[in-house]
Parts: C-alpha cells; structure tokens; sequence
C-alpha cells in the first residue's frame, strides 16, 4: 500500500486528535493539525517555535557546504537575513504598483508568445506552463538581478528541465550575477553605498559594503547570498507556478467554472487593457478561483519541520525543548469542518451569500508564524494577475486525455505534465481609434439622423418624446455599447448641438409617420441589444487562429441602420438615399464574408447580386476593404 501523508495526516487526526507523534525513522516528529492549535502556538508564541531541528542543518552541511541560505537557516543568521529580505523586497516594490508592472510586462509577452504558439501550430497541443514557468521566472529574474528572460525561450526551457534534476547550473547562474555586479561596482567610480538599489543583488552588496565600513562582524557573505538567491529564486518561481498549473488541470475537469469565470471576467473588465490589481475588488469570483486553485493545489504535502527553542504547552500537552514539530498546513486546507468536500475543486466555498469573496481565517496556504512565506505578497499579486489575465484571454480545454490528478510523493506536490488546446477569446474584443472606420461613418450617419429629429426652440410634446427615442438611441449606440465591447473610447458629444434643425407639428405625435418610425426605432434597439449580445459572446472553440474582420462583426448593426433611414422620410433626402445605399451595401457585402458564413452556417448570395447591379462600385469597394482591414 502506499502511503500518501496527506490522506495519512487526515486520518491520524481523526485517530489521536489534533496534534498527535509519529516517528520519522527513529526521530519522532510531534505534529499539530488543526487551525486553533497552530494559531494559539505558531502564531501567538512564534518565537517558540522558529528553530530547525539539527539533523536539517547537518543535511544541508552536506548538500550545501554549510547551513545557508533562509529557510534552512536559524538563529540570528536567519532573523537577520529574513528581516533583509522583508525591506529589500518592499523598497524594490513588492506589493505596489512597481511590482506590478514588472509582473504585467511579463503577462503581456506570455499572452504574445501564446498566440504566436496557436498561429504556428494551429490544433497542435500546447503545454501551457511552459510559458508560465517562464514568465515567473523572469519576473523573479528582474526583482533578483534586474534581468528579463526575453529572447531567450529555448535556452530556458531547457535550463528549467535541467534544475529538476541538478541545482549546479542555477549556483553557476548566481554567481556569475554575482560576479558581474561586483564588477561593475568596483570599475564605478560612484558611491553605491546610498544610492536606491534597483535589484535584490544590488541591496545586498550595499548591506556588504555597509557592514565592512562599519567594521561590524557580520552574517553577510558572497556564500550566504548564493543561497539567499537560490531559496528566494526557486521559492518565487516554482510554488506559483505549480500551483497555477494544478489550478488549470482542475479546470479542465470542471468547464463549468471555467465558464463562469470567463463571464465575470468579459462582464467587469475592459478588453483593451490587462486586468490589473485594483481590479480584483470587481472580480469577486476570480478572487474565489485564485483561493481555490492555492487550496486544491496544497503544494507541501508536510510542511518543514521545526524545532521548539523552549518547552510550550500545546492544547495542555508539555513538549519539552528541542522537540521537532510541524504544522501540518494541508491538514487544514483539507479540513472537511471548514472546507466541505474538501477534494472537490468549488471556488463558490470562498463566496458569502451576496457573491461577494471571502476568505476564512483557516485558510493559510502561506504557513503561519515566525517562518511565515516571506514573498507573500508577491506570490498573492502573481497569482490573481496571472490566472485573470490567462482565462481573460485565453479558453482551456482538454488534449488527447484529460489531466492526471493523481499527486506523486515528494517533497512538493508537483502537477504532471499535461497538454491542452488553448483557444483565443479576443474575437469580439478589439478596439479603434476615435476616427477609424467604421466608427467615423457611424457618428457622420447618427448626427445626420440627429438633424432631423431633435428639437427647435419651441418645445412640444412631439419634440420631447423624439428628443428622448433618439438621445436613448444614443446612449446605447455611443455609451453602453463602446464601454462593453470598444473598452471605453471616447465619443463625439457634438451631435447635441444639431438640437435646433428639426420642427414638428403639434399633431406629428399622432401620425402614422410618428407610428411607424416608433415602431422601427424599437425595432431597431432590439436588433442593437441582441446584436451587441452575440458580439459580447462571440467564441470560436474550433478555429485557434481565425481573425474577424471589423466591418463583418458590424454588419448586423448596418440592418438596423437601414430601418432608420425609413424614419421620418428621411431616406427621401439625397443625401440620405446616398448613405441609405451605402449601409445596404456594406451590411450586404459584409454578410456574405466567408468569416461570417462561418458563424451563420451559410454563404450569402447578396453579394452577387450587387454585383451584378453594379460591377465598377463592386471592385472599388472590394479592393478598398481588402487593403484597409479592421482586425480584432
């Protein structure tokens, strides 16, 4: 039988209770695995509890010549290289916006270098935290050393692989980083000591350069920081990153959510910008999937081990100085007290009755105490940035098998390895400067309308009621609708001041001419709201690469366009028969695109019609089109 410790820690608690001994070999390792007991001892006496027990130090004096680094490391070596860490990291941004635009930059060439991955392999399979591996990696790279992974995808990929079996390469990293920045200290003739360091390396030579003026013994050496490097560079990097990619193989088990996390995510953001932090407060279901994916993915199946400084009392038992003990954090988050069904990936745990995103005080996947995760603010912002910027752009579903599951033992939980196919949801997101085309024809044809149904000086109940269809008109085709799906363009405010152009009869509120244009005009805003509809939904789950066209997702707007032109008589006017033909022929040539059958199930024949009609305006418009495309 093999033994899983957590199902093993799940079922000794509800054996011996909440904290109970087993026997690691011949050491015997006392565990506490309920919230209370961690909170009343780690938390509230975490200095108790801060050492390591020293079989870990005598392991690392063999792998690593020495107990080095953070988080093997104890005492005042540790408090002080902790309390480092902490400060460099807040003065290098950790946490604000200067964090997060590192992190953004990252996304945004992750997002470039997928989409160039789905134009290149079209239906090809793709492993997608190969490109999240690298994103991370680089963003820790940058906060590290100041340096970026760009242009060099091959060679990390492959360094990556290599790290999982040999640490060499990544101490031949840093200390050529190293190396490279104490050269160029020393051939500057700058005083770097007060100078604002750009990248964790530069604050610790500062932090050097500090102590030896100082003559000061220290705990501060180019040994320590090769460590200090390797723990804060893989801890940065991996746990996210296996983390999100639990999160997406659950995913692809449940399309469900994934669906319902692409809703909240089309409704709340703009499409033309990356989502970014402040956004989380309008993502409350997103928040929830982020939770889960870090409660689901439960990465350390036993957490590291401590060691207690003096004797404590834990729940009334005595455990004496030097006692090895851990807090078993997976024995929370799979609590089924706090977390029903815990093995069942439901975000909607993390939601109050309201919707609004919640997070109970059980749920600790940063461990807590003294040796709380240091990077966690980090690694908090990572996170929500990398899920809702990947499902805000991007669709998952299963490959040749759906992913495995099954957690294989070590010392972290690692994801295997699955592939998926990745579809594009930027279909119906695309946006436009003010006087592109189409948007420049839609305000020359809307103030054209306006012309002839606003008000002039003498107010009347016609005036009114045509007043308040077309400013209603407006908002939706102007407002509404831009903000939805243009992503918050600016709009042309000067169509109010045709306001004066127009004169209606008293009786005009009775006609059938009134009636009639009454009757267009709601049908009209139907057409805009459905049509609207199906561009705010719009997704194409068989085609990876397919890019529509502007003036083909527009074209049912051009139907309604058509109807307006009949209101009033306006379409009697030359100008306006002018423009009444070109939105038939637009609406027409557009529907029969090839991209739209492909929506529609059909081709059109009106284009052939037209054609025959007239072939000179059939060319001119076609080879226009064809040179000036819109693309989402």
């Amino acid at each position: 039988m093999v033994w899983i410790p957590r199902k093993a820690f799940l079922d000794w608690r509800r054996a011996y209770g909440s904290v109970f001994t087993y026997w690691m070999g011949e050491l015997p390792v006392v565990v506490v695995a309920d919230f209370e007991s961690m909170n009343e001892s780690f938390e509230k006496d975490g200095d108790a509890y801060s050492q390591r027990p020293s079989f870990v130090n005598d392991f690392h004096k063999l792998t690593r010549g020495g107990t080095l680094g953070i988080i093997s490391n104890t005492g005042q070596v540790w408090q002080e290289h902790r309390r480092f860490a902490i400060h460099a990291f807040k003065d290098l941004g950790m946490g604000n916006e200067i964090c997060e635009k590192k992190i953004l930059t990252e996304i945004s060439s992750m997002i470039s270098a997928l989409k160039e991955d789905l134009v290149e392999e079209s239906a090809e399979l793709i492993v997608p935290n190969e490109h999240i591996d690298l994103a991370l990696g680089s963003i820790i790279n940058s906060i590290m050393f100041g340096l970026s992974f760009c242009h060099q995808k091959d060679i990390i990929y492959g360094a990556i692989r290599e790290l999982q079996y040999c640490f060499d390469h990544l101490f031949q990293v840093f200390d050529a980083e190293i190396t490279e920045h104490k050269r160029q200290r020393e051939t500057s003739s700058e005083d770097k000591d007060g100078e604002k360091p750009s990248d964790f390396l530069h604050a610790y030579l500062n932090e050097v350069q500090k102590y030896e003026r100082k003559g000061v013994t220290n705990s501060f050496s180019q040994e320590q920081l090769q460590n200090v490097c390797f723990d804060l560079w893989v801890a940065g990097q991996e746990n996210v990153s296996t983390t999100i990619a639990w999160g997406i193989a659950h995913m692809l088990w449940n399309p469900s959510i994934q669906k319902q996390l692409h809703d909240e995510l089309d409704k709340q953001t703009s499409s033309s910008t990356l989502i970014r932090w402040n956004d989380r407060k309008q993502l409350p279901f997103t928040n929830a999937v982020v939770a889960e994916f870090q409660r689901i993915a439960n990465l350390v199946p036993q957490n590291l081990l401590h060691s207690t400084s003096r004797d404590v009392l834990i729940n009334g038992i005595k455990i004496p100085s030097g006692t090895t003990i851990v807090p078993q954090i997976s024995a929370v988050l799979y609590d089924d007290k706090v977390f029903s069904n815990p093995l069942q990936f439901n975000p909607a745990r993390f939601l109050d009755e309201e919707g609004k995103f919640r997070e109970p005080k059980e749920f600790v996947p940063f461990s807590m105490g003294k040796r709380r995760c240091a990077g966690e603010q980090l690694a908090r912002m990572e996170l929500f940035l990398f899920v809702a910027n990947l499902f805000s752009y991007f669709e998952f579903s299963p490959g040749r098998e759906m992913p495995n599951l099954k957690r294989s033992f070590g010392p972290a939980a690692q994801c295997p390895t699955f592939s998926s196919h990745i579809d594009s949801l930027c279909y119906a997101k695309y946006s436009c400067s003010l006087w592109s085309v189409p948007p420049r024809n839609n305000f020359a044809k809307m103030e054209c309308i306006g012309k002839n149904c606003l008000v002039h000086d003498t107010i009347q109940w016609t005036n009114l009621c045509i007043v308040l269809m077309f400013t209603g008109h407006y908002i939706n085709r102007a407002f509404l609708y831009p903000y939805l799906i243009r992503g918050g363009k600016p709009m042309a405010w000067h169509i109010f001041y045709h306001a004066k152009h127009a004169n209606y009869s008293k009786n005009h509120i009775s006609s059938i001419t009134f009636l009639f244009g009454f009757v267009i005009y709601l049908s009209g805003m139907l057409i805009n709201c459905h049509s609207d509809n199906i561009l705010r939904n719009l997704r194409k789950p068989t085609k990876l690469a397919t890019k529509y066209r502007m003036e083909v997702l527009l074209s049912m707007c051009h139907v309604q366009t058509i109807l307006e032109k009949c209101w009033n008589g306006s379409a009697m006017h030359y100008a306006h028969k002018l423009l009444l033909v070109w939105h038939i022929w637009y609406g027409l040539w557009a529907t029969s695109s090839p991209e739209l059958s492909n929506i529609t199930g059909g081709t059109s024949k009106s284009l052939i019609i037209i054609q025959r009609i007239d072939e000179p305006l059939y060319h001119l418009c076609s080879s226009i089109f064809q040179k000036k495309r819109f693309y989402l």
